[in-house]
C-alpha cells in the first residue's frame, strides 16, 4: 500500500512528526510539500528521506487561495492519500475529487472548523468528498459526529511537537524569566506583551526578563517599541530557534510562557515542560487550549488589556513557589494527551483505516 501525504508546508515544528510516522510506515509514506505557507514566516523546514519538496505553490487572490503544482499525479496514484482540509487550496478539490471518481480512500487533515469557527457549505462539501477526516482533538472529533453529523471515518491526532521522553517538567527554583514562543505577525499581538512587561517590570524581581523566541512581519516595530521604552536590558529577542535543547533552555529559566493574541501549538509545548501559560481570553484560539485548566496550568488576561496582562505577570510571580510545585503534574496532563506518539498513532490509523 503507498500512502502520500499533500501539504502546503512542513514547518521545523513536525520533526518529531515526520520522524515517528516514517519509522512507522517506512517507504510505502510519502510527504509532498512547497517551500512556503500562505503567511510567508512559515516555509518548510522538516528534514528527512520521505519528504519531497516538489509542489510549486501558487498563491492567488492576495495569498487567500493556493494552488499546487507538481503533486497531482501521485496524489491521485496513491492507495491512499491525506490532503489538507481547506478550501482555499485548490488541488484539494480536484486530487478529492478524482479519487472519489475512482473509488479510492482519501483522508482530509484539518481543523473541524475555520478559524472564524465557522462550518460553511464549501466546508461540508469538501468534507463529503473525502473517506475520513482527522482533526487535533477528542473534542472536536466529537462536534464532528455529534453536531455535524460526520458520516465518515472520524480520528483524533492531537496536534503535538515531542516525544513522551522530550515532556519533561523543568521545576528549576531559579526560574523568573517570561517567554513567548512563535511567529512575530500581528495576530499574535506581540506589541502588546512587550507593553505590559513594561507596565509589570517596576514591580517584578530585578533579574526578571521577557525573552522573545520567533520572527516575522513586526519584528522591526518591535524593536522600535522595545528602543522606545528603553528595554533593551530586559527584553530580548532570539530569531526564530527549532533546536529542542535551546528551546528547553528558553523554558528552564521562565516562570511563565506568555501568548498575547491567539494561542497555537505553543501551549502544549509550554506545558509538556510543566510551564504555566498566560494568554488572552477571547481570540480565535487553535483547539489545543483544550489542554488549558485556569489557574491551574495557565491565567488568562483580559483580551487588548495590557494592564490586566501585567497583573497576570505579576500574579504568577507572587505565587512562584506554588506554580513551581505544580511542575510535574501541569508536564504529565499534557504529556499524557498531547505527544508525538499518540499523533503519529491516530495518523497511521487513519491511513490504515482502522486496522
Amino acid at each position: 500500500m503507498k500512502a502520500v501525504l499533500v501539504q502546503t508546508t512542513v514547518g521545523d515544528y513536525r520533526q518529531a512528526f515526520v520522524n515517528e510516522v516514517t519509522q512507522r510506515l517506512g517507504e510505502s509514506f510519502d510527504i509532498l510539500c512547497g517551500k512556503e505557507y500562505f503567511y510567508p514566516s512559515l516555509k518548510t523546514g522538516v528534514v528527512g528521506p520521505r519528504v519531497f519538496v516538489v509542489a510549486k505553490n501558487i498563491f492567488l487572490f492576495g495569498r487567500r487561495g493556493l494552488l499546487q503544482l507538481g503533486v497531482h499525479r501521485r496524489a491521485i496514484q496513491a492507495d491512499v492519500a491525506v490532503l489538507e482540509y481547506n478550501p482555499r487550496i485548490i488541488n484539494t478539490w480536484t486530487v478529492a475529487l478524482l479519487r472519489k471518481v475512482l473509488g479510492r480512500r482519501t483522508i482530509l487533515w484539518g481543523h473541524v472548523h475555520s478559524r472564524r469557527g465557522s462550518d460553511n457549505w464549501l466546508r461540508r462539501f469538501q468534507r463529503s468528498l473525502g473517506t475520513g477526516l482527522i482533526v487535533y482533538t477528542e473534542e472536536q472529533k466529537q462536534i464532528l459526529i455529534d453536531e455535524l453529523r460526520y458520516r465518515g471515518e472520524a480520528f483524533a491526532a492531537p496536534n503535538a511537537l515531542y516525544s513522551q521522553s522530550e515532556m519533561c517538567p523543568l521545576d528549576s527554583p531559579d526560574r523568573r524569566d517570561f517567554l513567548y514562543v512563535g511567529r512575530l505577525v500581528p495576530d499574535k499581538k506581540p506589541q502588546l506583551m512587550v507593553a505590559a512587561f513594561a507596565k509589570a517590570m517596576p514591580s517584578l524581581p530585578a533579574d526578571s526578563r521577557l525573552l522573545i523566541v520567533g520572527d516575522g512581519p513586526e519584528r522591526p516595530a518591535l524593536e522600535r517599541l522595545i528602543e522606545t521604552l528603553n528595554l533593551k536590558d530586559r527584553v530580548i529577542l532570539f530569531g526564530h530557534v527549532s533546536n529542542y535543547e535551546k528551546l528547553k533552555s528558553f523554558y528552564a529559566t521562565s516562570i511563565a510562557s506568555l501568548s498575547p493574541g491567539y494561542v497555537g501549538l505553543s501551549i502544549t509545548q509550554s506545558l509538556g515542560f510543566g510551564i504555566p501559560m498566560i494568554y488572552s481570553r477571547d481570540e480565535p484560539h487553535a483547539p489545543e487550549t483544550v489542554a488549558a485548566k485556569e489557574n491551574w496550568n495557565c491565567l488568562i488576561f483580559e483580551t487588548d488589556s495590557a494592564e490586566d496582562f501585567a497583573e497576570k505577570m505579576l500574579q504568577i510571580s507572587r505565587e512562584k513557589a506554588a506554580w513551581i510545585q505544580r511542575t510535574a503534574a501541569i508536564s504529565e496532563d499534557c504529556r499524557n494527551k498531547f505527544s508525538v506518539e499518540r499523533m503519529a498513532s491516530e495518523f497511521v490509523k487513519a491511513i490504515r483505516g482502522h486496522e
